[in-house]
């Protein structure tokens, strides 16, 4: 489609008033999504806090339990609860006011697991909506992009584009529908089980009061309903336990299933079983035959074994951390190489305007404007005599030139005329789905859809293009080859506490403990506390020398008080409280210092991941290649070799555990809720407001040093050159 098309068409368009109000209309939906997730995520939030804190934080003892259980059958009874009935790290939570919003998300915990299932269950239509949209639009889509290729093909006007012309038609067609009732369904069956239950005892048989307490026509409360004491076994049959009341419809069929499967191969699995016990003990039988026969072979071949276990779990992290290391050192040596170039280039040009008096600087700006003067008409000349000369090679490349610049500005320009062109085509999109263009004339056609879906793809590869280049950040910046320099730093701290922590533990410290780096570390470099210091301490001197004296001070306790010489200021504040300071937080860091390296190859991840590389044959950032940047040494390596996965894998084993004794799919609910949402909010705030502006002035520092230098290394050629020519003009004068 040619540009007096595209203008056309956006005029057209821009002429409808019904394709403006759809504008306005899909901002007002849009602002309507962002306040709905917000909701839902907030009652999601609240069902979380109130499913989990009050577990949490409540004191474990017989007499918290009985008044939990007393709070929650007799509300009106408060009189019996103690102070304090939570706590947090230790410490009590005072009743007023953390302890009563406890008490209220505790009480009102099943209303609000019912409200979130109730969002939930309303989520999962608009979702179900919105899949059967893109499921149209990626449908029609293809069928017009299709129809072009053959049209193509074909390069004739006999056959006719076989698309659908009509938006509306292509709305009755039973596959968008299959994919609207299979996310419908796959949405209510991640709901629980006692959701269904609550609302059929609600809405049907009105046997549930939603607020207050049970009534006397015999009526359920909500809570009693979700109670962990009630009975459901008058709701459902084999239904007895709280845990099942919040467990999914889809869970729930899938355990039915695997169970029904587990019976099945119980019977088939004790033929199996019997077989691998043969083998078993069969296996055990043999070793121990041949140890009994021949105990010094057998000892042997089992020290090699121990042996071999041994040197590769010492070895293992060892060969890691220093391949690790090697890498690291590499890049930073091209990184130092690289930064020392223009230091030096800038250590020059401070030096040359520090000999430079006043007139000197101005003569030097005069001659430099003066040379970028003539340096702007020498270029502009010898481009005309290059003109005219006829040299193919310099022609083609002044044509390539004018071309990439008005190239560029056109891109530049076409883009936003492009964007603006896509919000056009997406409102008249909406307004002909929903059959509110009467004019025939405005009724989307098969060439406006497919430039739709063209300009669509455009936009958005376009916008990740911009994105991933604002993200990436030069490899000789400041903070790159700073925080290199911390990586390599705690790389090799890592390496040396693996060698030397074996080496150390043959010996032993003054209290009988083996000996660790940590502690030879904190015996150097912390100092003594002021208090043990003995020119910092006041001691009384004793007048007791003879006996007299000793009578004396035995039956009148007669001591002189103690007299002091002047502290040295070492001993005073606040020099004192800053020696405290100092030691607390390096015993601190020292005893944490795992943590910190931790800490530290964690965020090497997204650094090393957003640090880009010059091309060689351009010049230009790019990204790292695939290989380098995601397997070795990238995420995956990374991830394997950080110190604190073995505590990480034991953390997200815990968080399993309570992922499942909460349930898989109401925790699930409870991230794509909350969490999961919230997280990329985070991450987005980051990204805009910490990440890109970093890497924004790192990358402006650079490349102004950079052309520092640049321009500083013309200047000193062209200063050497005239000196030489100075010099060999005096010799040939002599």
């Amino acid at each position: 489609m040619n540009d007096d098309s595209d203008s056309s068409l956006e005029s057209l368009v821009e002429e409808d008033p019904k394709v403006i109000r759809q504008k306005r209309l899909r901002i007002w939906k849009a602002n309507l999504g962002v306040l709905w997730r917000v909701i839902l995520g907030v009652v999601a939030l609240f069902d979380f806090l109130s499913t989990v804190l009050p577990g949490m934080l409540r004191v474990k003892t017989e007499h918290a339990e009985d008044d939990h259980h007393h709070r929650h059958h007799h509300h009106h009874e408060t009189d019996l609860l103690p102070e304090y009935r939570y706590e947090a790290f230790g410490h009590a939570i005072p009743t007023e006011p953390f302890g009563s919003m406890i008490d209220f998300l505790d009480d009102h915990s099943g209303h609000l697991g019912f409200a979130f299932s109730m969002l939930c269950f309303i989520e999962a239509f608009l979702d179900a909506s919105r899949s059967r949209h893109r499921a149209l639009m990626e449908r029609d889509r293809k069928r017009l992009i299709r129809s072009q290729q053959k049209q193509n093909l074909d390069d004739s006007s006999d056959h006719p584009i076989d698309v659908i012309d009509d938006l509306a038609y292509l709305d009755d067609d039973h596959d968008t529908r299959t994919v609207f009732y299979c996310k419908l369904l796959l949405q209510l069956m991640l709901l629980p089980v006692g959701f269904w239950l609550a609302c059929e005892a609600l809405f049907l048989r009105g046997q549930v009061v939603l607020w207050g307490d049970s009534m006397e026509d015999g009526r359920l409360n909500m809570e009693e309903l979700l109670d962990d004491e009630y009975d459901m076994d008058s709701l459902i049959g084999n239904v007895s336990h709280e845990r099942d009341m919040n467990l999914s419809v889809g869970f729930a069929l899938l355990r039915m299933l695997l169970e029904m499967l587990v019976d099945f191969l119980n019977v088939k699995g004790v033929v199996a079983k019997k077989k691998v016990m043969r083998k078993i003990v069969a296996t055990v039988r043999k070793t121990v035959g041949g140890a009994v026969r021949h105990p010094l072979q057998f000892y042997r071949k089992a020290q090699s074994a121990l042996t071999a276990l041994r040197w590769i779990k010492y070895l293992q992290p060892i060969l890691g951390n220093t391949n690790k290391l090697i890498g690291n050192l590499k890049d930073l040596a091209k990184k130092y190489r690289q930064r020392q170039e223009f230091l030096l280039m800038q250590k020059v040009r401070r030096k040359m305007f520090r000999e430079m008096n006043t007139p000197q600087r101005r003569e030097y700006a005069a001659r430099k404007i003066q040379g970028l003067f003539r340096g702007n008409q020498a270029r502009k000349h010898i481009r005309a005599v290059k003109l005219l000369r006829g040299n193919e090679e310099a022609m083609a490349a002044l044509r390539l030139q004018a071309i990439f610049r008005r190239k560029l500005k056109e891109a530049r320009a076409r883009i936003k005329r492009r964007k603006k062109e896509l919000k056009q085509l997406q409102a008249k999109a909406e307004l002909d789905q929903e059959k509110k263009a009467e004019n025939q004339s405005l009724r989307m056609n098969a060439q406006e859809r497919l430039r739709l879906y063209q300009l669509e793809e455009e936009v958005n590869k376009e916008s990740l293009r911009i994105l991933q280049r604002r993200l990436l950040i030069k490899p000789d910046t400041r903070f790159a080859v700073t925080w290199r320099v911390i990586f390599c730093v705690c790389v090799v701290c890592e390496i040396s506490m693996l060698v030397c922590n074996p080496l150390l533990k043959k010996y032993k410290d003054h209290s009988g403990n083996p000996l660790t780096v940590q502690n030879q570390v904190k015996e150097f470099l912390i100092p003594l506390p002021v208090s043990e210091l003995k020119e910092c301490s006041c001691e009384p001197h004793s007048r007791i020398g003879g006996w007299g004296d000793k009578l004396k001070h035995r039956f009148l306790h007669d001591e002189e008080p103690p007299h002091c010489d002047e502290l040295p200021w070492y001993c005073l504040h606040p020099y004192s409280t800053a020696r405290a300071w100092y030691s607390n937080a390096l015993e601190f860091l020292i005893d944490e210092f795992l943590l910190v390296i931790g800490l530290v190859m964690f965020w090497d991840v997204p650094i090393s991941f957003f640090t880009g590389d010059y091309d060689k044959d351009s010049g230009s950032l790019i990204p790292k290649h695939w290989f380098p940047r995601w397997v070795l040494p990238g995420l995956v390596l990374q991830f394997i070799v950080n110190p604190h996965m073995k505590a990480t894998g034991k953390l997200v084993g815990r968080l399993f555990g309570k992922t499942f004794e909460l349930g898989p799919v109401r925790v699930f609910r409870w991230n794509m809720g909350f969490f999961y949402p919230f997280f990329f909010v985070l991450l987005d705030l980051g990204e805009r407001y910490i990440w890109i502006p970093l890497v924004k002035d790192q990358n402006r520092q650079t490349l102004l040093a950079r052309a520092s230098s640049t321009v500083m290394g013309k200047h000193r050629d062209l200063t050497e050159s005239i000196q030489q020519l100075k010099v060999s003009a005096q010799k040939k004068k002599n």
